[in-house]
């Protein structure tokens, strides 16, 4: 056989011949992605007529689902790159061991493994994106005809068009904006929805543009709004152009990594019978080039690893943009908050009038009505600090040697016979946790958006005959609170649930690799003792079957041993590479063979200590989940406790008691704010 025909059945080919620069360009989309995850309103955004998502999801949802995808999709990529380092290190322990017919009959079943392994998962993910990059150009049509209505109408009222004089503000911006954004179904019952989007008050966009022409200081401050409406939604439109062009070349990228695997496999075929060994220059070539390709894999797994996993917030990220209300409750509160409140001061003071006696306990009943959850601010800043450190340990997990050829029970299958990865299996997990952190950033948003109001509303929240023309009333408050709270506290409970489950599911996991280490451990001690057995016994198998029916082997991928992937590491190699216990003895190498085999079982016995070593790994993340899972349900149950006090306010001092704690609890809720932009903040770096 010519060496030039062996150098193409072996060579990696062309496919990645440019991996170098794959890293560049999925940094880039996460980036987009993760800009997008942020970006304000977008909850309040239709998804439009679509195959993405069910009907009641929004911009949101959608963007996080894509986000959820891609980071699958990044995942399956790690996979296929990390065993371009793992093939060329066994390919470069057997080309100079075996002929070209033993070769071709070890490096295909890895090649094909390699490719079938991901094939699946890769083209429910590639299908999505694709259709979401074709979607993404439907979104920006929508947005584009918006903003040409937009801009057509500021230039109107720049110079003050008779033909707007009669028409009402808000009814007009209503039929421009309802086709992008959840407005209300009425006109009428959108002004707060549409005073949140220019960020003006209701006063502002109240009458008709006629009106509005008439005063320069509420014209410019509504041409204002409508300018940086503008300017949002532009740079909206970027954005989502920059993630569908980017998307692309990815895709592509992430196919050519697939492909490698069955191009390299297809190449070996026409050898399959060549009983010839490789040429050393042959050799000596094919070593060089995959090794350069394994150096470029390696490169590109640090640069995806290392890179990130988003972006820091923007300046105009939602967790400093005012959200728009959208549930009835919602705009009911929004329409009072954004009436003109009086100015007030947190440091107020107050001395309760001399008739009455005010105590402690009363007192203490209205702060845990009106008070924010307890703890909340303290929880919500150990949850940020959490949720980073949870990323981390499985980023350190993922980074183990050969975890990829480490096996256990897949904790998902609910027979337990199914085997799976510690790599597959860590990785579905990471993406389940990547999944949940980003369902909280709506749910913290919300939060922050409820701390937001209170302090808003609460310095005219006023009782009984106190109330005035511009306050509310505390019974019409706390009416109106409740539906508000319910929802929340249905939020935060599931995430919590969504939490506790994902937690005993990775204790399951852990149970598997802890079985898995049992078993290897039980067996590679019956092995030792078959190792005398085999010699005695002048056994007629390849000392290769020996090892994996003595069950030794049972925490390893089969590919780990017979097609080499662990082969150097575990130092079997030479004579026993190929001969029988019989050959060995024959050959007059029994002393060699046993001493190999000796410290093959201690090259073993280290992988496996390998494998216990990533226990406190896992360990930790279950650990870091449980504490994640006890903050969730702690907010839910304070917010559950919420609705047994409000009622209290009805009472004689109630006036008294609120008047005297305002300052305390307005103060209160300002923290959660603060602490909920912190988290939304630390989750999405």
């Amino acid at each position: 056989m010519s060496t030039d025909k062996v150098f193409v059945a072996f060579s990696p080919g062309s496919k990645l011949g440019s991996l170098q620069s794959f890293a560049p360009k999925v940094i880039d989309v996460r980036s987009a992605f993760n800009e997008l995850a942020v970006f304000p309103h977008l909850e309040s955004m239709k998804i439009g007529n679509s195959e993405l998502s069910e009907d009641d999801q929004n911009l949101l949802k959608l963007v996080n689902d894509g986000i959820a995808r891609f980071n699958n999709l990044t995942l399956i990529n790690l996979g296929l790159a990390r065993n371009v380092s793992t093939y060329n290190d066994t390919f470069s322990a057997l080309i100079d061991m075996f002929d070209v017919k033993t070769l071709v009959a070890t490096m295909q079943p890895v090649a094909k493994e390699n490719a079938e392994h991901a094939s699946t998962q890769f083209e429910h993910n590639k299908k999505f994106l694709k259709e979401f990059s074709e979607y993404v150009d439907t979104v920006n049509a929508r947005i584009a005809d918006m903003d040409n209505e937009i801009g057509g109408l500021d230039q109107q009222i720049a110079e003050s068009s008779q033909k707007l004089a009669s028409q009402n503000i808000v009814e007009t911006l209503w039929k421009i904006l309802k086709d992008v954004y959840k407005l209300a179904t009425e006109a009428s019952s959108s002004k707060a929805q549409i005073a949140t989007l220019l960020n003006v008050t209701l006063a502002d966009v109240a009458g008709t543009f006629g009106n509005l022409f008439q005063e320069r200081e509420r014209l410019e401050k509504v041409l204002k709004g409508l300018r940086a409406l503008r300017d949002q939604l532009q740079k909206l439109k970027a954005k989502f152009t920059k993630l569908s062009k980017g998307l692309t070349p990815v895709l592509d990228d992430s196919t050519s990594l697939l492909d490698v695997w069955g191009d390299v496999h297809d190449r070996m075929t026409p050898l399959a019978s060549d009983t010839s060994m490789v040429a050393p220059a042959t050799s000596t070539a094919l070593k060089d080039a995959w090794s350069k390709l394994a150096k470029a894999a390696s490169d590109y797994v640090a640069a995806i690893s290392s890179s990130g996993r988003t972006v820091a917030p923007s300046q105009e990220s939602f967790s400093t943009v005012t959200r728009i209300p959208i549930t009835k409750e919602e705009i009911v509160m929004a329409e009072w908050a954004l009436q003109q409140p009086p100015s007030y001061s947190l440091t107020a003071s107050y001395e309760a009038p001399p008739a009455y006696s005010i105590s402690s306990s009363d007192e203490e009943v209205v702060k845990k009505v009106l008070n924010p959850p307890n703890d909340a601010k303290a929880q919500l800043d150990k949850l940020a600090d959490n949720t980073g450190k949870i990323i981390d340990q499985f980023d350190q997990l993922l980074q183990q040697p050969f975890v990829e050829q480490l096996t256990c029970t897949d904790p998902q299958d609910p027979e337990g016979k199914k085997k799976t990865s510690i790599y597959a299996m860590t990785t579905y997990y990471r993406s389940q946790y990547l999944q949940l952190q980003l369902d909280t950033l709506p749910v913290a948003r919300n939060l922050k958006s409820y701390a937001e109001t209170q302090k808003a509303l609460l310095p005219f929240v006023k009782v009984g005959k106190d109330v005035g023309p511009s306050d509310v009333d505390i019974k019409t408050f706390i009416d109106t609170n409740q539906p508000l709270v319910q929802g929340f506290k249905k939020e935060a409970a599931t995430l919590a649930d969504r939490h506790t489950k994902l937690k005993q599911s990775w204790d399951l996991a852990i149970n598997a690799v802890q079985k898995s280490i049992k078993e290897c451990n039980e067996n590679i001690d019956k092995w030792q003792k078959s190792v005398d057995d085999m010699t005695e016994e002048k056994k007629k198998s390849i000392l290769y079957a020996a090892l994996l029916g003595a069950g030794a082997l049972l925490a390893f991928a089969a590919a780990a041993f017979l097609p080499g992937g662990m082969l150097a590491a575990l130092g079997i190699a030479g004579t026993l590479g190929k001969l029988t216990i019989d050959q060995i003895i024959k050959a007059n190498k029994l002393s060699q063979a046993i001493n190999e085999l000796k410290s093959a079982i201690e090259n073993a016995k280290q992988t496996r200590t390998k494998l216990e070593n990533l226990l406190p790994f896992l360990l930790g993340i279950a650990q870091s989940l449980s504490d994640v899972t006890k903050i969730w349900n702690d907010i839910a149950q304070s917010l559950n406790t919420l609705d047994a006090f409000y009622k209290v306010l009805g009472g004689p001092t109630g006036p008294v008691i609120l008047d005297k704690l305002r300052p305390t609890i307005i103060k209160n809720w300002d923290d959660v704010s603060k602490s909920c932009t912190a988290y939304i903040n630390r989750v999405s770096k």
